[in-house]
């Protein structure tokens, strides 16, 4: 039995085809077109190993899925491949359109031909698993507004103390994240992608010791957000209590 894999070079998707080829014996065929998030040497451990095989290839090609499904007869196809971060999107929406839309498109109708020709209980047993993008269009049904939350630097002139700022909003139950190194630098996962660390680091010490983000799922209703800015100015006020 055999799985294809796509966006298998990136970091979810090579983390899964690890984890997967640890825990059992079936095949994987891997295809990802290594562009700024794929790094084949996540997967420098299965060098060799014959459950294994890589495709450096694109999910637009249509001829390549098409050949790739008749060679292997996959039983399931586990489809991470995408183009993400939000600024990138911004800056070159073009490569967003033709990974996650076409190529997504193409993945979806070479696979419905496959599965078409499959007997009865191949089809009943074939599975197809999306892993979506964080890129979406359109914004959560309940949220209002369409955002999770945002971020506070505290003046680093200012005497306020971050930690004791967070007891306070803990206290009247404001949600709060901490922004730590990774999220400022670069996540260990992703060392070898440079893009992932963007200008000096003049403002890390202020980052990491004096900033701090206000709420978390589902979203910040207009009540909310009143809210907190009314607790925040409260404790900066030293009407706190």
């Amino acid at each position: 039995m055999t799985i294809l894999v796509t966006g298998g070079a990136g970091f979810i998707g090579s983390n899964f085809v690890l984890d997967w080829l640890a825990g059992c014996d079936e095949a994987v065929v891997n295809l990802d077109a290594l562009t700024y998030a794929g790094n084949v040497h996540n997967l420098d451990s299965l060098r060799g190993n014959p459950l294994h095989t890589f495709v450096h290839g694109d999910i637009a090609d249509a001829a390549l899925l098409t050949r790739l499904l008749a060679e292997h007869q996959p039983r399931a196809v586990l489809h991470f491949a995408a183009e993400s971060h939000v600024d990138r999107s911004i800056h070159g929406p073009g490569a967003f359109v033709q990974t996650n839309i076409v190529g997504t498109y193409n993945l979806l109708e070479s696979v419905r031909a496959y599965w078409e020709e499959l007997d009865g209980a191949s089809k009943k047993a074939f599975r197809f698993l999306h892993v979506s993008t964080d890129e979406v269009y359109g914004s959560l049904e309940k949220s209002d507004p369409a955002w999770f939350g945002f971020p506070i630097t505290l003046d680093p002139s200012h005497p306020v103390d971050r930690e004791d700022l967070l007891r306070f909003l803990d206290l009247r139950k404001i949600g709060t994240r901490l922004l730590f190194a990774g999220n400022i630098l670069k996540q260990p996962a992703y060392k070898d992608i440079d893009f992932r660390v963007v200008g000096d680091l003049t403002n890390t010490d202020i980052i990491m010791n004096r900033s701090f983000w206000v709420g978390v799922y589902p979203g910040l209703t207009k009540a909310m957000l009143d809210y907190v800015i009314e607790s925040i100015a409260d404790f900066m006020s030293g009407k706190a209590k």
